[in-house]
Formats: structure tokens, sequence, C-alpha cells
């Protein structure tokens, strides 16, 4: 049975230092929860007693830890007032080396640039993983990853999608020879004439000041998704499945 001073502890799994602490991430949704043990990523599996017994069952069976709770202490491990009767612990994946992608002749990657919304973060890389995505990276600034909502937002995206905190300049040091699609609300190529380049890399900025300057020596085209003039922008996260679209071959 799931006691006070582990739930303390595992609670703290939805900070970014108590993840870093344990080396755990905590998976809070029953979907996440499932995705996790569909992928082999499930260490754990904390669960209220008499619910879910074919999650249970399957868990157990593929030699993952059950652990019972009652429903106020999983609620304080869950972090909401309504618990989903189970929440999962994961452990940590480490962040790709971008230069092993270096040599692939085909490569898609998404740039986010100070991305600070986890639920946005996720959902862009929930896109990025429907449409092929090889790789996504986070500037300094953006949300983590791994926080709950990050990975509720994408789906369990981020439980098998290769992902990397870095620079810009960074990145494409790393990758070599990328081009590089900068979105800008106005201005760029429409989607409908792109012909992607084999590699390629797209960069969504801040939900508020959007992209910054491109650093000097990048090759970089700029798109735009073209849309009614009653509407100023999409959100970077309804751009992002778009864009990723056009991207996809």
């Amino acid at each position: 049975m799931l006691g006070k001073d582990r739930a303390k502890k595992l609670a703290k799994l939805a900070t970014g230092k108590g993840r870093r602490e344990q080396d755990r991430i905590l998976l809070d949704s029953l979907p996440l929860v499932e995705r996790a043990l569909e992928l082999g990523a499930l260490e754990e599996v904390i669960v209220e007693e008499g619910r879910h017994e074919d999650l249970v069952a399957r868990a157990a069976a593929s030699g993952v830890i059950v652990t019972p709770a009652i429903a106020d202490v999983l609620r304080k491990v869950a972090g909401v007032e309504t618990s989903p009767g189970v929440v999962g612990v994961g452990r940590r994946r480490p962040p790709v080396d971008l230069a092993t992608l270096a040599a692939r002749p085909r490569l898609r990657l998404v740039y986010c640039e100070r991305i600070s919304d986890p639920g946005n973060l996720g959902t862009i890389a929930r896109a990025a993983a429907a449409f092929g995505f090889d790789a996504l990276v986070a500037s300094e600034g953006s949300a983590d990853p791994e926080s709950p909502k990050a990975l509720r937002a994408s789906a369990g995206a981020f439980l098998h999608l290769p992902w990397a905190r870095a620079e810009l300049e960074e990145a494409v040091e790393s990758l070599g020879d990328v081009l590089v699609y900068r979105t800008v609300v106005r201005g760029g190529k429409p989607l409908r004439t792109l012909a992607p380049a084999a590699r390629a890399l797209l960069w969504l900025g801040n939900e508020a000041q959007g992209v910054t300057s491109a650093p000097p020596g990048l090759r970089v085209e700029d798109l735009s998704i073209e849309m009614s003039s009653e509407v100023e922008s999409l959100n970077v996260g309804a751009a992002a499945a778009i864009l990723c679209h056009a991207l996809f071959e």
C-alpha cells in the first residue's frame, strides 16, 4: 500500500527538480499510463484499489510494479481534485545527441524557441510525431518536455519522440547541412508552393513574440500559413500541426 511519505516524494515529480533528483517522470492520466505500458516505458503503476483491473493485470504480466493506494493518497500524488484512479512512474529518457542525426539523408526536426507553455510544447510534439519528425529541439526558456502537462498534451509523444535542449545555432552546427524554415505570420512563402528540402528544421517562435532574428550564416527560408485577414494569427500548436503536415513526406 502506498504510504504518505512515499506519496509526498512521488508528488515532487511534478517539479523539474524532483524529476532530476529521482530520475523519474510522473504519468498522471490513464491514457499516459496505457501508452507507457505499450512502449515498455512504465516502471510502476499506482492504482486505487478495485479500479482498472485489466490494466493492473497487463502491467503485472509485463513485470511492472503494481502498488495499491487509497483514493486520498493517490489524489495527492496526481495533484488533481478528481483523480483518474491511477498514476504511473517511468524512468527519464536522456536527451538525444543531435550529432547522431547528422548523417541522415532525410531529416525532419522542429525547433521550439522559448515556447513557454507546456501544453503548447506537448501539442507541437504530438504534431511532430504524427508527421514523422525525427526529434524536437527546445531552446532555453522553453517548457520542460517531461512535465506532466507537456506529457499529457503530447498524448504520450514525448514518451518516444527524441528531444534535445539546445539553441538554434548549436542545433544546426550539430546537424550539418539543413534548411531552416522560419515561421512568420505574414510575408513568407505560401505552403501551397513549398517543395520541402530533404533535410529540414522547422523553427517555431514564442507564443507572444514569435521568432527572433536569424543568426548569420544560416540557410533560412520564411514560411507563412495563408489564412483569412479577419484572424491575426494562429495558436502555435495549431500552426505547428499545419506546418508539420506541409513538411510531411
